[in-house]
């Protein structure tokens, strides 16, 4: 988790305590968790801990960490956002996946919330991208992938 402060914790689930992530998607991958959404809004008010660019660059650090340790390649498939979950194996995917991995509420990270209060308004598929990219960046630069 990435905390307020934009350090890296590691979350502690007692022994038969179950922490979902995404809906329906949880045996099979590895969730970050970025403290930002409390009082969220998708297109704002972002909250009173939103998302900032700190944190931003904490989680893509996390991630690129994650996809080394895994060797696994920075894809669509494999590097994804909560919205986006429902647009690459839910049923807003081509060809369309089961309704149960709609994520309801969870737009997160679809917008960024310094970009909105600086007037940039990006398609959501661009931050998504710009989110691999960055990952691809800290896997070149910290892990020489």
């Amino acid at each position: 988790m990435i905390s307020g402060d934009g350090k890296a914790v590691k979350g502690v689930v007692g022994a038969g305590f179950y922490a979902p992530h995404c809906r329906n998607l949880n045996s099979s991958s590895y969730g970050l968790s970025i403290a930002g959404m409390r009082g969220a809004s998708e297109g704002g008010p972002y909250g009173d801990q939103p998302i900032t660019e700190l944190k931003y660059e904490r989680a893509a650090q996390a991630a690129a960490d994650v996809v080394a340790a895994y060797d696994l390649a920075v894809t669509p498939r494999t590097v994804l956002c909560h919205q986006e979950v429902t647009y690459v194996y839910g049923p807003e995917a081509t060809p369309p996946g089961p309704e149960s991995l709609r994520q309801r509420g969870k737009w997160d990270i679809s917008e960024l919330p310094w970009e909105r209060k600086a007037g940039v308004v990006r398609p959501k598929e661009a931050i998504w991208s710009g989110f691999r990219d960055k990952v691809s960046w800290y896997l070149r630069e910290y892990h020489g992938r």
